[in-house]
């Protein structure tokens, strides 16, 4: 069965977009793109499968998989997929034996892994002039999310003075919940930022190493493993550390630390190198006694 000339066919989607506040259902078309996969454009939000394929084994019905992604940023509920055979001009057509479309039910959380599914068509049988399969996205409810939350109880809670605002406990309370969210969400947005830009600069250096230049980096980074047992080794080709370990391997391992905190008492020097945001590594005489993540 072709199943590019098929998925391109009049795919539609009728769904109440979000339960709070309840909208009106609205019918959309799925877009095929040139990787095979079909998007569900939901007003901005996605749904999207990837992977579409029709098969027929021995014996049995036809079957359809397909791999499922949740794009909206949201929980989704009562999500309803339907298959039909269809003629070249998208018309479905009956099954020989009088089934009924094949549908799935299903909810998704808000992950952006592809979820794999599987339905079985209607029939052992393919109707006449079927030319292919019609996706119909029959339903889908939207929850809100906590953004959507917050901003919506704060609209409820605004009274009518700005005196009144301020002295109302539950609205400031969701004020400040949500400018510590968009904190925490600028900080993150940071830290990545800065993860991005020194893999970038780690990309340009080691692009303008010359080859001979890289075979000496790994030659010199072999014989300082070979000082090494073959667990410490192990570990720190798979770039992790354990306890126990000194200072050169954790900086074969993980790379140097972003910043080192040392403090020195009668008995002992402790020392803390950081990684990130929220890794550290703690060392006493020269190896690693602890490590918080």
């Amino acid at each position: 069965m072709r199943l590019q000339g098929l998925l391109a066919l009049g795919i539609a989607c009728s769904c109440p977009a979000f339960s709070q506040p309840a909208q009106n259902p609205t019918a959309v078309e799925g877009v095929l793109s040139a990787d095979g996969s079909m998007t569900f454009d939901l007003g901005g939000k996605r749904i999207v499968l990837y992977d579409f394929k029709v098969s027929k084994p021995w014996s049995g019905d036809w079957t359809v998989s397909y791999a499922i992604g949740n794009r909206t940023d949201h929980r989704l509920e009562d999500v309803v997929f339907q298959f039909f055979f269809c003629a070249k001009d998208g018309k479905v057509l009956a099954s020989p034996d009088g089934s009924v479309p094949s549908t799935t039910v299903f909810s998704m959380d808000d992950t952006t892994i592809p979820t794999p599914k599987i339905v079985s068509l209607y029939s052992t049988q393919k109707p006449k002039n079927s030319y292919g399969i019609k996706v119909v996205l029959s339903n889908c409810r939207i929850l809100e999310n906590e953004s959507e939350r917050i901003a919506r109880k704060s609209a409820e809670a605004a009274p009518p003075a700005q005196a009144e605002t301020e002295a109302d406990p539950k609205f400031n309370a969701l004020m400040q919940e949500q400018k510590e969210r968009e904190a925490r969400d600028a900080e993150e947005q940071k830290v990545t930022a800065e993860a991005q830009e020194k893999a970038a600069k780690d990309a340009a250096r080691s692009a303008a190493m010359t080859k001979k230049e890289q075979a000496a980096a790994k030659a010199k980074r072999e014989a300082q493993l070979s000082r090494y047992s073959a667990e410490d080794q192990a570990a720190i080709r798979k770039h992790r550390i354990h306890i126990g370990m000194d200072k050169q391997a954790v900086i074969l391992s993980w790379g140097r630390p972003e910043d080192i905190n040392s403090s020195t008492s009668a008995l002992r020097t402790r020392e803390q190198w950081v990684y990130g945001l929220k890794t550290y590594v703690y060392f006493e005489g020269g190896e690693v006694t602890f490590i918080q993540n």
